[in-house]
């Protein structure tokens, strides 16, 4: 299952000039006797919604848990399996906060993400897909109080290309590891995602600073019966929205980005 949400749709220019859209990436489920496959999403609650409430959706890709989530109308069972046909983003790496070996400290393990690192910005700088990247940018909460604590910022061991800054102040720059400026984001993130780029490739912006909103008129949604009904009350809602947007074909400059899934 793709981790990353893949690009779904595509421009592209016919042979007479005509620019015409195209599905790319797209993910086919089917089950066996079960023709009629309506995929869906994952809503706030972590339960499938439809996107057409008059017809309710049997499967949705969970892409943050890199899972598909089958509904009761799917028709899929513990003998019937689905057949689930996807494309793999090349651009993301597995790591885990928890140690293979026992008994690990976390200096040792995190020193272990920094080796990960160097590995992934090498690996950018051959293909001519990517370019050497200059920056990591995560959870301010991770990168805090794991990626800082890794053995290569001691001092006594500290290689020449690796700084910790000891005066985090009002910056969202921790430090270097091999000319990659470490930052930290107490920005919408997902919790548990570093992404690694050249500055200039992705942008970072806030349509909706944090603020209470309300009130707001109480709903009652279900997204399997596709019932989205309002009930009596008022709520208030804490809102921030931002987003970031990295572009998936490059500009001029041939800039693309990666991305570090982080596992318990």
């Amino acid at each position: 299952m793709p981790i990353v949400v893949p690009t779904t749709e595509a421009k592209r220019i016919q042979y007479t000039g005509v620019p015409v859209n195209t599905s790319v990436n797209t993910i086919l489920l089917t089950v066996a006797g079960f023709p009629n496959q309506t995929e869906g999403f994952i809503d706030g609650n972590g339960e499938i919604a439809s996107y057409d409430p008059a017809i309710p959706a049997t499967w949705a890709p969970n892409h943050e848990a890199g899972e598909i989530v089958l509904a009761e109308d799917s028709g899929a069972t513990d003998l019937l399996f689905p057949v689930i046909t996807y494309s793999v983003p090349s651009n993301f790496e597995y790591f885990s906060l928890t140690p293979d070996i026992i008994g690990t400290d976390t200096a040792t393990h995190a020193q272990f993400f920094l080796q990960i690192l160097r590995g992934i910005a090498g690996g950018m700088a051959k293909s001519p897909r990517f370019r050497y990247p200059d920056f990591i940018v995560g959870p301010e909460d991770l990168m805090l109080s794991f990626i800082s604590a890794a053995k290569e910022f001691e001092k006594r061991i500290s290689p020449t290309d690796s700084v910790l800054y000891e005066q985090y102040g009002p910056t969202d720059f921790l430090g270097t590891v091999a000319g990659i400026a470490i930052l930290k984001s107490n920005g919408n993130l997902p919790p548990n995602r570093i992404l690694v780029g050249q500055t200039g490739s992705t942008y970072f912006g806030i349509s909706h600073i944090f603020g209470l909103t309300g009130p707001n008129m109480m709903w009652y949604t279900d997204g399997n019966a596709g019932i989205v009904e309002q009930v009596a009350g008022e709520q208030y809602n804490w809102k921030q929205l931002d987003v970031f947007a990295t572009p998936k074909f490059p500009d001029f400059r041939n800039f693309q980005y990666y991305t570090i899934k982080i596992v318990p």
